[in-house]
C-alpha cells in the first residue's frame, strides 16, 4: 500500500515525497547548470588521488564558511532554522523566491529534522551560490573549495545528466584502477542520503565534507599540530608522544617483542615500495588482489568462514605453502594472530598471520606471489608512518605521513587514527595497521 510504502522511507525522502519536492524545479535548475559547466570547462579533477589531495584545501575553505553560519544562526542553537536562512537572504537582498528559496532549505536539510547544521548549511551556500546572482563567496578560498566540489561532482557524473548513479562511481574509481566495487558501493551509499538511488550535488557536497574532516561543531587546533576532537563525541586528546603507551601485549608477549623488533630492523634495512601517502593509495588494487588470493588459500583449505582455522591446520598450510620455520614459531604467530580468541582464524586474521610470517622469516618463499606482495606492501606502508621506527604508530606520524603531501585533512586523519588505534592505547601497533588497511581494501571479513 502507499502508506507502507512511506513508512518504509527515510525521513527525509518521506518529507519531499509528501512535500512534492521528489524532483523541484530547484533540483532542475542546478542539474542544468551542472551540465552547462560540464560543457564549458573541463573538470579539475582527473582522478580519485586529485580529489584525495585537495581534501585539505576542502576542509579550509568549508571551515572559512562558519562566521556565515554563525551570522546567520541568530538564535545561537547551532542550526539554522528556514525563519532564520530567510531573514539573512532578506537582509542581503537576494532576489530568489521565498519557494525556491524553501525548496533549498529543505533539499539542504539531510537528516530531516528542519533545521540545518553547518554541513547542511555547506549545501545551502552551493545552491545559492549557483542560482542566486547576488550570491557571493566571501573569501578565496571558499571559492575555492566550491569549485574543488563541483568539479570533483562532475569528475564523477560520467553521464552528464546533474546526478550521480551508482554504476558512475563504480567506473570513475576503475578507470585508473583507484577503486573496488565494494569499497566504492560503500562509498555510494554513504553519499545517497535519501536512498533514492541517485546522489544530487547537495547530497554529495554533505559527504565530501566528511571526507575532508568538517565537523558540524568547531574542531579547535593546538600547538605543534596537536589536534582535539568533537568533546560531544567524548574522544580524548592526548599529545602524540608523551602519552603513548605500548601494547600491553606487545610489552609482555615474547612473539610481540619479536614482532616490534623485527619492524625496528627491518625499518634500518630495507628501502620500502612506499614511500608516499599517494603510493599506499595506488597500491590498494595490488593490497587487494593479494588479500583476496590468501582468502582463496584459507576457502580451498576447506577451513571455510565459518569454521575457521585452528593451530594444526595452520601448521599444515604454512607447510603447504613452503614456509621453512619451526612449529614453536606457527604456533606462537596464531596465538597472536587470533585477535578474537576464538581458537581459530579467520580469512583475515589468516592474512595477518602470513604477513607476521613474512616479516619474522624474510626469506620465505611464500606462494601464490599475489600474497607476498600483499603483505610486503602492508609492511612498507608500515614503515613509510612509522617515522621513528620504533614499531608503532602514533597520532603525529600518521598526520605527518598524509600531510607531506599536503594529502589529507587534520582532522579526518586524527578519526582514521582513532579507528586504528583499536585498543585505545594512543599507538597503532602493526596488527591494527592491518586490520584498517584490510578494512580499506573493502573487505570487512
Amino acid at each position: 500500500t502507499i502508506a507502507r510504502a512511506l513508512h518504509m522511507l527515510p525521513l527525509r525522502r518521506l518529507k519531499n515525497r509528501l512535500l512534492g519536492r521528489e524532483h523541484s524545479s530547484v533540483e532542475k535548475r542546478i542539474e542544468k547548470i551542472l551540465i552547462s559547466r560540464a560543457k564549458d570547462r573541463p573538470s579539475s579533477i582527473k582522478s580519485l588521488n586529485s580529489l584525495l589531495l585537495k581534501l585539505s584545501t576542502l576542509e579550509q575553505g568549508f571551515d572559512e564558511c562558519r562566521r556565515g553560519f554563525h551570522n546567520v544562526d541568530t538564535s545561537n542553537s547551532n542550526t539554522i532554522s528556514y525563519e532564520e536562512l530567510k531573514e539573512a537572504a532578506r537582509k542581503q537582498g537576494f532576489a530568489t523566491a521565498e519557494e525556491d528559496l524553501h525548496l533549498i532549505f529543505a533539499h539542504s536539510d539531510i537528516d530531516g529534522h528542519s533545521e540545518l547544521t553547518f554541513r547542511e548549511f555547506l549545501i545551502t551556500l552551493m545552491y545559492l551560490n549557483l542560482v542566486e546572482e547576488k550570491f557571493n563567496l566571501p573569501t578565496e578560498s571558499i571559492n575555492q573549495a566550491f569549485d574543488i566540489a563541483v568539479d570533483a561532482f562532475l569528475y564523477f557524473d560520467r553521464e552528464g545528466t546533474g546526478v550521480l548513479n551508482k554504476e558512475e562511481v563504480i567506473e570513475a574509481a576503475f578507470e585508473q584502477k583507484e577503486g573496488l566495487p565494494d569499497s566504492m558501493k560503500k562509498r555510494f551509499e554513504e553519499m545517497d542520503a535519501d536512498g533514492s538511488g541517485i546522489v544530487t550535488l547537495g547530497e554529495f557536497v554533505y559527504t565530501l565534507s566528511e571526507w575532508a574532516g568538517v565537523e558540524d561543531n568547531e574542531i579547535e587546533d593546538e600547538e605543534d599540530e596537536e589536534y582535539t576532537l568533537d568533546v560531544n563525541l567524548h574522544r580524548a586528546s592526548f599529545n602524540s608522544r608523551t602519552a603513548v603507551t605500548t601494547r600491553s601485549a606487545l610489552a609482555n608477549d615474547e612473539i610481540g617483542r619479536s614482532v616490534r623488533s623485527a619492524i625496528q630492523k627491518r625499518a634500518k634495512t630495507e628501502m620500502g615500495s612506499i614511500r608516499s601517502a599517494d603510493a599506499l593509495l595506488m597500491k590498494l588494487p595490488v593490497l587487494t588482489n593479494g588479500f583476496n588470493a590468501a582468502s582463496s588459500v584459507f576457502e580451498e583449505g576447506g577451513h571455510g568462514k565459518e569454521a575457521g582455522l585452528d593451530y594444526t591446520k595452520l601448521l599444515a598450510e604454512t607447510q603447504r605453502l613452503g614456509y621453512k620455520c619451526s612449529d614453536t614459531l606457527v604456533e606462537k604467530v596464531f596465538v597472536f594472530s587470533d585477535a578474537d580468541n576464538r581458537g581459530v582464524l579467520s580469512a583475515k586474521e589468516f592474512v595477518l598471520a602470513q604477513v607476521y610470517l613474512i616479516l619474522l622469516e624474510p626469506s620465505q618463499d611464500l606462494v601464490p606471489r599475489e600474497v607476498s606482495g600483499a603483505c610486503i606492501a602492508v609492511l612498507d606502508a608500515f614503515k613509510y608512518f612509522d617515522t621513528s621506527g620504533e614499531g608503532d604508530l602514533d597520532r603525529g606520524e600518521l598526520v605527518k605521513g598524509f600531510k607531506s603531501e599536503d594529502g589529507g585533512s587534520p582532522n579526518l586523519i586524527v578519526r582514521r587514527f582513532e579507528e586504528m588505534d583499536l585498543d585505545h592505547s594512543g599507538v597503532v601497533s602493526l596488527d591494527e595497521f592491518f586490520k584498517a588497511v584490510y578494512a580499506w581494501c573493502g573487505d570487512e571479513a
